[in-house]
């Protein structure tokens, strides 16, 4: 009986380990069946849900081979319409199409004007932006902003000629007069670090440049891309940049409706991976070298 035992054993042990051996030449016949692109098989397989049951969008985003990302091409160089050929190009362009490239998709771009993003967003008119912006805590109440930065944005003070100070703490008087960006997050941290100035802003940047310009304000706190391409258009506008350099760096970086942690983890390890490979800083000296190599000549009254 202990024999019979042990050759049914035996018996079924092998049946086990011949179905063990079909299992893996099927697989390994399907392997060499499989289509060139490693993608493909990303494809078939199933979709994972978010916490709020929904399919997470990277899933939706490779089932559909279309990327829906917002955007706002109003920001050279950032984001903006080539002249020429009305095409989108910049810096989160650039790192847009990767991350499609990536995920062997095309990118559709929803143009919507800045302060209209995040309700867009919210009410699914396209995936995730496709630009980075500032992570503000009122914003991340109703958006999920990545753990991982799209790009830090420097802030530094335009100034007019007529306009001296020798210390930052000199600007928090009500003497002093800010020309900010209306809902720009400078506007917001000016008037954090500097509550007793006096401030006036602007829904166009142009407008909050010139009003320094002018002389009406002393001073407007801008990011760097939108100082120096200003000054370069207006050569005779007597302002400078202060010389003490950036007075923050906010982190900007990719929006997505909140509890889409697959998403969010997939962009973060996207974003991890590529920058341990200088893509982000190779697209950043393409994009902002010419600005950052005129920062010098610009800190000095003209």
């Amino acid at each position: 009986m202990e024999k019979s035992n042990r050759r049914n054993f035996l018996k079924m042990a092998g049946v086990a380990a011949a179905g063990l051996g079909a299992v893996g030449l099927s697989q390994v016949s399907a392997a060499k069946a499989a289509p060139e692109n490693p993608l493909e098989k990303y494809k078939t397989i199933a979709v994972h849900a978010r916490q709020d049951g929904a399919v997470a969008l990277v899933d939706q985003v490779v089932e559909n081979g279309v990327l829906r990302a917002g955007v706002d091409l109003t920001f050279p160089p950032l984001q903006f319409r080539d002249p020429g050929t009305n095409e989108p190009m910049g810096y989160c362009v650039d790192i847009t199409n990767a991350i499609a490239a990536d995920l062997g998709v095309t990118v559709e771009w929803v143009e919507l004007p800045f302060a209209e993003l995040i309700p867009g967003l919210q009410a699914g008119q396209f995936d995730w932006s496709g630009i980075g912006l500032t992570i503000r805590p009122q914003r991340a109440q109703a958006v999920r902003f990545i753990s991982e930065p799209l790009f830090m944005e420097d802030s530094i003070l335009l100034v007019n000629n007529d306009f001296t100070f020798s210390d930052l703490s000199e600007l928090n008087d009500a003497g002093v007069t800010f020309s900010n960006l209306t809902g720009s997050a400078q506007d917001a941290s000016a008037k954090l670090q500097f509550p007793n100035a006096t401030y006036t802003t602007f829904e166009a940047m142009q407008d909050s440049l010139l009003e320094v310009a002018t002389g009406r304000a002393q001073v407007s706190l801008v990011a760097l891309w939108n100082a120096i391409p200003f000054i370069d258009e207006n050569p005779d506008a007597p302002v400078y940049i202060w010389e003490g350099g950036s007075l923050f760096a906010d982190m900007n970086t990719i929006m997505l409706p909140h509890g889409d942690e697959k998403t969010a983890f997939w962009l973060e390890n996207w974003m991890r991976y590529h920058a341990a490979h200088k893509l982000q800083e190779g697209l950043w000296a393409k994009w902002q070298g010419e600005n950052l190599a005129k920062l010098e000549e610009y800190s000095k009254p003209r």
